[in-house]
């Protein structure tokens, strides 16, 4: 086998992954319109079960996917993984729910005395939330100027990200942030 081959059998798995992360999303999603109070952790690790049993079940029949056999495991592993950290943060993240608190406040900023008012912040909580703003400072998702905080082209990129898919999979963590 060639590298050339061998690294096009890797990314074809990559992609399958990532086809099998969009269906697990939809599955989730499906689950949540009926029963969006069960813990979300849960409902993953059940709907990738079931994904990974269908998958299994393509053996026995003529599928045309001859690389999916035999990789089942691999591809509803890379999908669990990808659908748990993109979910799970966007659902309980404060870095997540301060990007929408600052996009939110529109093209005239907010500072933090100003979210920790909105939002009804401990003090221990404000702790945590200027650790969050230095973080997406740096990562360029917000910029400060004169102590007030602004969401950066990036960051309101990933904030459209976010809501969509919160509103998709019926996420009431960010929903309600």
């Amino acid at each position: 086998m060639t590298n050339t081959h061998t690294f096009k059998n890797e990314l074809y798995k990559l992609i399958l992954s990532v086809a099998g992360s969009l269906i697990l999303f939809v599955l989730i999603a499906f689950w949540r319109l009926f029963d969006p109070n069960s813990f979300l952790f849960l409902q993953i690790l059940f709907c990738s079960a079931i994904f990974l049993l269908f998958l299994y079940s393509l053996r026995s029949r003529k599928f045309p996917f001859k690389l999916i056999n035999g990789n089942e495991l691999l591809i509803v592993s890379i999908s669990f993984i990808l659908v748990t950290f993109l979910l799970l943060n966007i659902d309980r993240s404060r870095s997540f729910f301060l990007l929408k608190w600052v996009e939110s406040s529109g093209s005239h900023g907010t500072t933090i005395t100003e979210l920790q008012k909105h939002k009804n912040l401990s003090d221990s909580d404000l702790v945590a939330v200027k650790q969050r703003v230095k973080e997406q400072d740096q990562s360029g998702f917000i910029f400060k100027e004169n102590e007030r905080i602004y969401i950066s082209r990036q960051g309101k990129i990933l904030v459209f990200i976010f809501r969509n898919l919160a509103s998709f999979e019926n996420l009431k963590g960010y929903l309600n942030a």
